[in-house]
């Protein structure tokens, strides 16, 4: 291959996220250049899903540390294991000390066994102050075994040692677990800007304690709006003036009335994306978020929980309340809208 140009190795590789790892390591054998360019990207963010997995990830570092500085974040996601040996235990857990050490983070993923109290190897890393993005995801298999996951569901205690500890976090990403936030007198801020939560059942404190200074955009998503209603408002209205985008979904229990939008909800200047599933929505919330979100420019609803005909959302429209909004979406039987004169419609596409 002495006519191929070296050059166009990493645009290659770059313009496909969908290699396969073993595509790769084929890849790796072709040539010098392929093997440096295939290491980059096979440990940039590396992921490792069983306990053993950790041992034989951090022998390859140890017998080669030139590897390290290719690493930018980590993706740890162990399965329950009900059969292992004491020495085998001791291994594994100082081959994860070994590698939360290395503290060249700016990713950060925890999961599986290792979202059971996850705040402990939150405090194991070497140097938090360099992740960017942080994810808890306590969806586990065979949750009823495990090295941690002894008849304990997974969980994060949130307090102010993390959140000083992780100065520099700019995206949060919690997702099936309970969460305990330790409300802190000492005051402190931090530059998050994207926050998503998905099945997190909050049994102590408020969000609004995760002291935000810039929060942009918030993806919620719970069994039913009395999880999280009342988080949501609160937050809503000490970061509404930063907030461009809101995702709020609710699952398996259609039909709920959220009171996050009403006449007493302090203004969102900034929010342009709005996107409501299966919450209850009817003329008069649309009203509300008409009032509390004026500059809104995509309007998103879906799901089973709309009361609201054609003529009620023609005259949504034509009322010009939000006059910036350039994309609407309802949900299906009211999608389309009868008779709209382009006057009406002013730029909206549903």
């Amino acid at each position: 291959m002495s006519w191929f140009i070296n050059d166009l190795i990493p645009i290659i590789l770059e313009n496909d996220d969908h290699w396969w790892t073993l595509d790769l390591l084929r890849l790796a054998t072709v040539s010098p250049a392929w093997l440096g360019a295939v290491r980059k990207r096979l440990y940039e963010c590396p992921t490792l899903s069983t306990f053993t997995s950790f041992r034989l990830f951090a022998r390859s570092l140890k017998a080669n540390k030139h590897l390290i500085a290719l690493i930018r974040g980590i993706d740890l996601r162990p399965s329950a294991r009900c059969y292992a040996t004491d020495v085998d235990v001791e291994e594994e857990m100082a081959s994860l000390r070994y590698i939360l050490s290395l503290g060249v983070y700016r990713k950060v993923v925890l999961g599986g066994e290792l979202a059971v109290k996850a705040e402990r190897f939150l405090h194991s890393l070497a140097h938090p102050e360099s992740v960017t993005e942080l994810r808890i995801d306590g969806n586990t298999e065979n949750g009823e075994c495990g090295y941690f996951h002894r008849q304990r569901p997974p969980s994060l205690e949130w307090d102010n040692v993390i959140a000083f500890k992780f100065s520099n976090l700019r995206r949060l990403k919690l997702f099936n677990l309970e969460l305990d936030i330790v409300y802190s007198p000492v005051p402190y801020e931090f530059g998050l800007e994207d926050l998503v939560i998905d099945n997190v059942q909050i049994i102590g404190g408020y969000f609004c304690h995760i002291h935000q200074s810039c929060l942009r955009h918030i993806y919620v998503t719970a069994i039913n709006s009395s999880d999280i209603d009342e988080h949501l408002r609160l937050m809503l209205d000490l970061y509404g003036p930063t907030i461009e985008t809101l995702h709020f979904e609710i699952r398996r229990n259609p039909r709920c009335r959220v009171h996050i939008f009403d006449s007493d909800s302090r203004p969102c200047p900034s929010l342009h994306q709005l996107h409501l599933s299966d919450v209850e929505i009817d003329v008069e919330m649309l009203s509300a978020i008409a009032q509390v979100c004026p500059n809104l420019e995509v309007l998103i609803i879906t799901g089973r929980s709309v009361s609201v005909s054609a003529d009620e959302w023609r005259r949504f429209i034509g009322s010009g309340t939000l006059p910036k909004l350039r994309c609407l979406v309802t949900p299906d039987g009211t999608r389309w809208l009868p008779d709209l004169e382009a006057s009406e419609i002013r730029g909206v596409r549903g």
